[in-house]
C-alpha cells in the first residue's frame, strides 16, 4: 500500500511534468528548462521558481505538510509515511503525531501554571497593599502622637522660658532696688 503510495507521488509529478511542454528527454535533467519550473519536479534544478508546486504529506499531528516537489524520489523521507519516495521508509506518523500530542499538552500544563502563577501573584500583591495601608495607618497615628508630644514639649518650653524671664526681670527689678 505505502510503496503504491509512492508510486503514485512520483506519478504526480511526472504527470505535472508532461504537461509542461518541455521534451521527455529534458525532463528531470538538472538543468531549469522552462520559465515555471515544471521540468524538473524531482529536482532541486528549480526550486526557486517552482516554489508553488507542492507535495502534500499526510498529516503528522500539525496539519499537513507541504513539500516541494524538488524532494519527491530525493532519497530523503520528508514524509512521515514515505510517500515521497519511491523505496519507503519507516512509517513513523504516528510517532510524530504522539509527539505533538505531548508537546500541546506540555503548553497547555505550562500556559496552566503561568496562570495559576499569575493568579498567586496577584493576590500576594493585594495582601502585600492591604498590610502596606495597615502600616501606613499605623505610622501617621504615631506621627500624629508624636506630634502631640511634641506640640506639648513646646508649650512646657516656652512656658518654662517665660517663667525664666520672669524669674530673671524679677531679680534685676529687686537687684535694681537695693
Amino acid at each position: 500500500m505505502r510503496r503504491n503510495a509512492c508510486i503514485l507521488a512520483l506519478l504526480w509529478v511526472t504527470a505535472a511534468a508532461e504537461d509542461c511542454g518541455v521534451p521527455v528527454d529534458r525532463i528531470n535533467d538538472d538543468y531549469c528548462d522552462s520559465p515555471d519550473g515544471c521540468d524538473e519536479p524531482n529536482t532541486s534544478a528549480c526550486s526557486t521558481v517552482a516554489a508553488a508546486r507542492r507535495f502534500e504529506c499526510p498529516d503528522e499531528g500539525s496539519g499537513t505538510t507541504l513539500i516541494p516537489a524538488s524532494r519527491i524520489g530525493d532519497g530523503v523521507c520528508d514524509c512521515c509515511d514515505g510517500s515521497d519516495e519511491v523505496s519507503g521508509c519507516e512509517d513513523d506518523c504516528e510517532a510524530r503525531r504522539s509527539q505533538a500530542r505531548e508537546k500541546e499538552e506540555a503548553e497547555r500544563a505550562a500556559e496552566a501554571a503561568g496562570v495559576a502563577a499569575r493568579k498567586d501573584m496577584a493576590c500576594a500583591a493585594k495582601r502585600g497593599r492591604e498590610v502596606a495601608r495597615r502600616q501606613l495607618a499605623a505610622s501617621e497615628r504615631d506621627l500624629d502622637g508624636m506630634q502631640a508630644k511634641i506640640d506639648a514639649a513646646r508649650e512646657k518650653r516656652d512656658a518654662a522660658r517665660a517663667e525664666a524671664d520672669e524669674l530673671r526681670d524679677a531679680a534685676a527689678a529687686k537687684e535694681m532696688y537695693k
